[in-house]
């Protein structure tokens, strides 16, 4: 977001010119320059790479104690999410566990590890990508991978990289706070939100309290729906569809 446009015009109201979403947005067209839809891509991309490191890290998980812990079963962190390798914002350089690890991925992925993978942890090992996720509740059943099916370790996956999800939308709306104020900020959050924001954000104190309320207080009252390039079971993508709620009463 090197350069926003303005989004409200004279009136103070979205222009829907910046915001219009018909037809909808082409993400693979070098010739999409719309600016929610170039918007909506950058967090979606933030977000897929966030969301699998608790899906493609050990992380969130723990190893499978039947079997002895090396590359075949590596060692889990069970840490929650959101997690401070992932703290984008913050002053201070994190500290990362000796044990955190990723799964090397080749095409032919498998345990044990071949080609450039060989003697390795990899994705096949580790992932924790299938499984069935409650939209409304976050609530997960049936994992189908290997790691996924260790204890808890899917719904921790899940519960991972939702609570990091929420973090990052509320970071990307403090630092729009930040660089732009809070009025033309509420304009750009309720745009991204919103499928019709030409008639759906007016430029309101009420809409400036409620995006700074969402922010101070970590409050989710803005809903954020993105679609990523990879879609099915993917925790990646499956994930994004939980809505962040309000917990206003």
């Amino acid at each position: 977001m090197d350069a926003a446009p303005n989004l409200l015009d004279a009136e103070g109201r979205i222009d829907p010119r910046e915001v219009n979403l018909q037809p909808e947005c082409r993400f693979f067209d070098v010739a999409e320059r719309r600016a929610k839809c170039a918007s909506l891509e950058g967090i979606g991309r933030l977000l897929h790479g966030v969301q699998d490191f608790y899906s493609h890290s050990n992380w969130a998980d723990e190893a499978d104690p039947s079997r002895p812990v090396g590359p075949e079963n590596p060692p889990g962190l069970d840490r929650p999410g959101p997690s401070p390798v992932l703290d984008l914002r913050g002053d201070t350089t994190p500290t990362v566990p000796d044990d955190l690890t990723t799964g090397c991925y080749v095409v032919r992925d498998e345990v044990v590890g071949v080609a450039e993978c060989a003697g390795r942890v990899t994705h096949a090992g580790l992932n924790k990508d299938r499984g069935l996720i409650d939209p409304a509740t976050g609530l997960t059943t049936d994992p189908t991978t290997p790691r996924g099916m260790v204890e808890e370790n899917f719904a921790r996956a899940v519960a991972g990289a939702v609570a990091e999800t929420r973090r990052q939308w509320r970071d990307v709306q403090s630092a729009l706070i930040e660089r732009y104020g809070e009025e033309q900020a509420a304009a750009m959050i309720c745009s991204l939100t919103r499928d019709d924001p030409a008639t759906a954000c007016l430029a309101t104190d009420d809409l400036v309290d409620q995006v700074r309320d969402n922010v101070s207080e970590g409050r989710r009252t803005i809903a954020l729906p993105i679609v990523l390039g990879v879609v099915g079971v993917c925790l990646g993508a499956a994930v994004v569809v939980i809505r962040m709620r309000s917990r206003r009463t």
